[in-house]
């Protein structure tokens, strides 16, 4: 399935995407139990909710009748474990104090759904609840000086079930103002955040529901070190998985000039 989160009324409501429909999943599936946010879903991920979930999707008259209209998305995930700002997909970006420009990472992230210690990377990978599209954003304070820590990260715009998930010979594509800048194999994905996953279940907590885990993959034509300036837009994309896009904001108070950094294309 690919799941999306949305806003209604104010309030996260999980959703469905169906043929680029978004369906009210709860409304579909129709019983008070069910979840109705991605992040009860994954804390309650098992064959039985996903059964319902795909019996509700299947029946004749689920789209007409769960059907939301302009739906406005929201970060698909809100994780329990992380200290950064997080984003949706059309979020603008806001700019760190005293940045004079950020920097950027385009990854692929998974969302775990399962604890587990100890574990092998093939049981590892049976602790994986979806995949989905992250950007981290660090501020470059000064010349030479490299990138802060991770001050915000956008997840979006939908997280594709691990049952679905299916990389092939898909790539991650990465554009700043449209123009192509990174792109990232997505082959590998399996394999690799199943050996991050047994990694980290080997630590004292082990891995948790809930936790996300991202990772760059094999990079191809760069993408890291490249300064980008206010009003820049990123896009994110790749097979499935949607296309995630953010604007980043402008600073309080516009930086000096002359700091003797160019804006790099990072081919």
């Amino acid at each position: 399935m690919r799941l999306v989160t949305y806003d209604r009324r104010g309030a996260r409501r999980l959703g469905a995407l169906v043929e680029d429909i978004v369906v009210d999943l709860p409304d579909a599936v129709g019983h008070p139990s069910f979840p109705s946010t991605m992040e009860a879903l994954v804390a309650r991920n098992g064959g039985t909710t996903f059964d319902a979930a795909r019996a509700a999707l299947a029946r004749p008259g689920a789209m007409k009748e769960s059907r939301v209209r302009r739906p406005r998305l929201l970060t698909p995930y809100l994780p329990p474990f992380r200290k950064e700002r997080i984003l949706g997909p059309g979020e603008e970006v806001p700019w760190p104090p005293d940045a004079p420009f950020l920097d950027h990472n385009p990854q692929l992230g998974c969302v775990v759904g399962r604890a587990g210690r100890r574990a092998t990377a093939t049981k590892a990978s049976g602790l994986i609840f979806g995949y989905m599209l992250v950007i981290t954003w660090s501020p470059i304070r000064r010349l030479g000086g490299g990138r802060s820590r991770v001050t915000a990260l956008s997840f979006g715009p939908c997280i594709v079930t691990d049952d679905e998930f299916d990389p092939g010979e898909g790539m991650l594509v990465a554009r700043i103002d449209g123009k192509p800048s990174a792109q990232v194999p997505l082959a590998a994905a399996r394999s690799i955040f199943a050996h991050m996953l047994s990694v980290r279940s080997m630590t004292e907590k082990g891995a948790r529901p809930g936790m996300v885990l991202a990772s760059p993959l094999r990079r191809r034509g760069g993408g890291l070190g490249i300064p980008l300036e206010p009003d820049t837009v990123v896009e994110v994309e790749a097979p499935a998985l949607g296309l995630l896009t953010n604007r980043l904001g402008t600073p309080a108070e516009a930086p000096s000039e002359g700091t003797g950094l160019e804006r790099s294309s990072g081919a």
